[in-house]
């Protein structure tokens, strides 16, 4: 297709909402059955922002430093291939940002949106979509040995009422992350196609 403009989705929640997942097989189906070409990439986008944020123990500002220069990074290389896609899908995004750093560690949310906007220089999702359900629920469908983050049951539920807080705030879609991951996945198309629909017509 490639013919129009490109939309870009943040798929976001909290660690087990399976949100990589869904983003993943939505991928693969919208390209084999619709003709559309897909870049899936994630954020933390270089492999040493993503391990120091997960594995070690640096202190919210730091992680902050870190995450706005990975960022940048990131958005530079997206501008790059922006004309080559149909749909850029993103596994984490800015709002992982207000959500982890901000209602998790206790950042103010201004000064962390400043942040994003200096950034990403304007790049801003067509989309949020916000895999949400409770974290008892994420943590125990994370089938492997928890990381620190997904150790802390307190931290991660002030992540997702982060997530709800944003979401009621910047109108990202609510998608119950708590149903059968075939009932998730037709949801997930449903509000693609609607932003689809909406943005390039029939």
């Amino acid at each position: 297709m490639t013919n129009t403009t490109p939309l870009f989705v943040a798929f976001e929640g909290i660690d087990g909402s399976g949100k990589t997942e869904q983003l993943g097989q939505v991928a693969k189906h919208l390209t084999e059955h619709s003709g559309l070409k897909v870049l899936s990439t994630r954020e933390p986008w270089g492999d040493d922002a993503r391990i120091r944020i997960k594995n070690t123990d640096l202190p919210p500002l730091d992680q902050i430093q870190l995450i706005a220069e990975d960022r940048k990074a990131h958005c530079n290389w997206l501008r790059e291939v922006w004309g080559d896609y149909d749909l850029i899908f993103c596994d984490r995004f800015t709002a992982s940002t207000l959500a982890y750093q901000g209602y998790g560690e206790g950042l103010e949310i201004e000064g962390l949106i400043r942040v994003n906007e200096t950034a990403t220089q304007g790049l801003k999702p067509d989309l949020v979509l916000l895999l949400d359900c409770p974290v008892n629920v994420s943590v125990n469908r994370l089938n492997r040995s928890l990381d620190k983050i997904e150790k802390n049951i307190h931290f991660l539920n002030r992540v997702r009422f982060g997530y709800l807080a944003l979401a009621h705030r910047f109108n990202y879609q609510i998608i119950d992350a708590s149903k059968n991951k075939g009932n998730v996945f037709t949801d997930v198309l449903i509000s693609l196609s609607k932003l689809m629909k909406s943005s390039w017509g029939d």
